[in-house]
């Protein structure tokens, strides 16, 4: 029937011409407008503008005793006293806060590159149910119109019940898969307004294969090799800072200082012996060892975490190179040789039916199978898609 012709033409300019009453979002716009607006980057950027104060207050000094009394029950006299640390604990302080410092900031660009990872994957969620909601979209007209025919048909005697009750089942079912890819296709679009803080409605580009993939993966059969990454470095920076704790706490062992001024004689003392000077021993030897212990215990576990960071990135890393292996034979068996024999499949079909060599039955199971291969085609690009969005996410430099 000619209808079945028209039905083709029209799947084939809806999935594939480009809808022009919409702006066009691209992912890279969608990534950098998510950057500028995200709360994430603004609170981390927070953070590191406060370490950055708390760094200029490392060297605490504590506030100065000032007294007011009298030594020799004669008179009232002012008494001032300054403690200190062992200088080395102050410059230690100050370091380690310059070391916190710069782990905020590699921590900023870790939720930077989270958040471009977030904003990448709800962006290929909206390209791949805009995609599939095109498909199913023809699918369902087609099938619509089947259906019709077949219970103008099934009223004149020309197929029976269980043909046309067949046709109905198709038809319900392609609609509930169409209503649920439209649903999702509007929860992606919400999910990416919300990101982008675009107000108006977006439509996203069409679904291809994305051709960014961190050259620093080397793709043969034999090696599942990464550099290592942002992460890993965030790690490392966390034991150096964890093994400065141990110096520090080393240091706070040593003797402190004091100097003062109390006037503990008559008025006529000579202002030089009124001056004080002591030095604090570390008598509790217990309790500065078991800091240091401490300190050294919190040294392992960074370095612990640091080791399970580099084996997570592997294992993931070389599960996501294997996917990408496979996903990427699949499409190349698409665009070879699988898109074309579904299109041959469609044609053949019709004509076959419109022939009258094939019934109902067969004429469905075959638009099944032919829709189902065009389906896996979109599926096939997604998931290539988010483990190419994934391996470059772990290996960020």
């Amino acid at each position: 029937m000619l209808y079945k012709n028209i039905f083709v033409v029209a799947f084939t300019m809806s999935v594939y011409l480009p809808c022009f009453s919409q702006t066009e979002l691209t992912a890279e716009e969608a990534v950098r407008l998510t950057l500028t607006n995200s709360p994430q980057l603004k609170a981390t950027q927070l953070q590191i503008e406060q370490s950055n104060q708390m760094q200029k207050a490392s060297v605490d000094i504590p506030n100065p005793d000032l007294t007011i009394e009298s030594p020799t029950g004669q008179f009232m006299t002012i008494g001032v006293l300054q403690s200190f640390s062992f200088p080395s604990v102050y410059s230690s302080q100050h370091s380690r806060a310059k070391q916190l410092t710069k782990i905020n900031e590699i921590a900023h660009e870790l939720t930077e590159k989270d958040v471009a990872k977030q904003v990448s994957e709800v962006y290929l969620n909206a390209q791949y149910y805009a995609q599939l909601t095109k498909l199913l979209s023809a699918r369902d007209s087609v099938y619509d119109q089947i259906m019709q025919v077949s219970k103008r048909q099934f009223e004149a005697g020309e197929i029976d019940a269980n043909l046309y009750t067949y046709a109905q089942i198709q038809r319900g079912n392609v609609s509930v898969i169409y209503n649920d890819a439209k649903a999702e296709l509007a929860s992606a679009l919400a999910n990416l307004r919300v990101y982008t803080g675009i107000q108006e409605e977006i439509k996203v580009t069409e679904l291809k294969e994305l051709d960014n993939l961190n050259p620093i993966f080397i793709l043969n059969q034999d090696s599942l090799v990464s550099a290592p990454s942002i992460f890993v470095q965030y790690y490392k920076m966390q034991e150096e800072y964890t093994s400065s704790g141990v110096s520090l706490e080393k240091q706070k062992a040593l003797p402190g200082f004091a100097v003062g001024y109390l006037n503990q004689a008559g008025h006529d003392t000579p202002y030089n012996l009124r001056l004080r000077a002591g030095i604090s021993l570390p008598l509790w030897w217990w309790q500065y060892n078991n800091k240091i212990k401490a300190a050294k215990t919190a040294l392992q576990i960074a370095e612990e975490n640091t080791r399970v960071q580099e084996q997570n990135l592997t294992l993931l890393a070389n599960t996501n190179i294997q996917r990408y292996r496979q996903h990427k034979t699949s499409l190349n068996y698409f665009e070879t040789n699988g898109l074309a024999l579904y299109s041959q499949l469609i044609k053949n079909s019709g004509r076959m039916f419109d022939a009258g060599n094939i019934d109902y039955l067969t004429h469905l199971n075959n638009l099944n199978q032919a829709y189902s291969m065009q389906q896996s085609y979109f599926d096939t690009i997604y998931k290539l898609n988010q483990t190419i969005i994934q391996l470059n996410y772990i290996t960020a430099q």
